[in-house]
């Protein structure tokens, strides 16, 4: 990254990983290369190996509403020495709606409730207590 100066780094690991290899590389199958963006996997006929989630919404997220990638997703997960983890929650206003949107879709009115209830919170700060 010293080495191009001034030029613009748009996709992080991607633009060091290229500048690194520098051309020096081997296409893979595209079954190595599924990706899916909001919810919508783009090469599906393919058996996929592995899965690339482009976009801010990931099976690991609450809100995440692809059920089947999902279940995958944890499934794999359980296998793995990262065995322990748990979904995360939004940290934005756009994450936290998402959230308490799915909640209420399941049924859970009550946690949906205390999504909503954060957000209210937040936009009314010192309004609020």
């Amino acid at each position: 990254l010293e080495q191009v100066g001034g030029t613009k780094i748009l996709w992080g690991d991607q633009d060091a990983l290229n500048g690194v290899i520098d051309g020096e590389f081997t296409e893979l199958p595209k079954k190595y290369n599924g990706i899916v963006i909001n919810n919508t996997t783009l090469n599906e006929n393919l058996e996929l190996v592995i899965v690339h989630y482009i976009d801010y919404v990931k099976p690991w997220h609450i809100y995440y509403v692809d059920s089947n990638a999902k279940e995958l997703y944890w499934q794999y997960v359980k296998k793995s020495l990262w065995s322990d983890l748990k979904p995360q929650d939004g940290k934005t206003v756009q994450t936290v709606m998402m959230t308490a949107r799915l909640l209420h879709k399941q049924g859970k009115y009550a946690e949906s409730a205390s999504y909503y209830e954060a957000l209210l919170k937040y936009f009314l700060k010192d309004k609020y207590e």
